[in-house]
């Protein structure tokens, strides 16, 4: 393995551009190692970061698609129970505080206010491979997931239009239902434990779905809005109320100090 001194002689002998890239690499090497979600299933293991939209565009960029059709059979003939579907509220609440980016307001890593992006390392033994994970919420009831693998800048797959079969000496098409299922259930576990413990009133604004969320008044709440008017209005009546429960909830927690 090489030392720092050898890694640092190397990357004095790169140009502006290939520094600016390789300090981004390891920006993002560690993120992944810091704030990752995990998740065991038999010998592999999985490590899940979720990333703001600059990451997620940065990584887009590098992945190729992995065909659907193979990955998604009807429900019906899936040997499982699916578990309690979590609401979009529920689900952003759960994704905030495992990954531990918080329920603030004005944060950037639902996608479009429509998906929660997430990279994801598969590890088997000392080998690891990179792929990039979209968690969307279907008509905020069923969850399902998108998956493109990551591959090297200059690929010569990228862009392509036809998606690629699984990899099945990375990531199964087996591997990878088995994965969705066991996320989807941990997620669901989650919200059962986060839910009695949260207090802290938030609101949350997604203007392309027209979609009002948050906390408040010890219920999580969503609305969703056909007309642009009736939006804007409840996202006013939402607001002021969220303000009212924040002043409520900061008296409170200064009567215990």
């Amino acid at each position: 393995m090489s030392t720092v001194a050898e890694l640092t002689a190397l990357a004095a002998q790169l140009d502006r551009e290939q520094l600016h890239e390789l300090r981004r690499e390891i920006q993002w090497l560690q993120k992944r190692l810091l704030r990752p979600l995990r998740l065991q299933i038999g010998d592999v293991s999985y490590r899940l970061t979720l990333l703001d939209d600059a990451e997620w565009k940065w990584l887009r960029e590098r992945s190729i698609a992995i065909e659907d059709e193979s990955l998604y059979p009807p429900i019906e003939k899936r040997p499982r129970i699916p578990p309690q579907r979590l609401r979009f509220v529920e689900l952003f609440t759960v994704v905030a505080h495992r990954s531990g980016a918080g329920v603030r307001d004005g944060d950037d890593w639902v996608h479009r206010e429509t998906f929660f992006p997430f990279a994801l390392d598969v590890c088997k033994g000392e080998r690891t491979f990179a792929y990039l994970l979209e968690l969307h919420n279907n008509h905020f009831a069923a969850l399902w997931c998108k998956l493109r693998k990551i591959v090297p800048a200059h690929d010569y797959r990228i862009g392509g239009m036809s998606p690629y079969s699984p990899f099945s000496e990375e990531f199964s098409a087996n591997e990878v239902l088995d994965f969705f299922d066991a996320f989807e259930l941990s997620l669901t576990q989650s919200w059962r434990v986060l839910q009695p413990r949260l207090r802290q009133p938030f609101l949350r604004k997604a203007p392309r779905l027209q979609l009002v969320f948050g906390y408040c008044e010890s219920t999580f709440f969503q609305e969703e809005y056909i007309h642009e008017a009736d939006y804007q209005v409840a996202c006013q009546r939402w607001s002021e109320r969220v303000a009212r429960a924040r002043e409520v909830w900061r008296a409170s927690c200064t009567a215990y100090l």
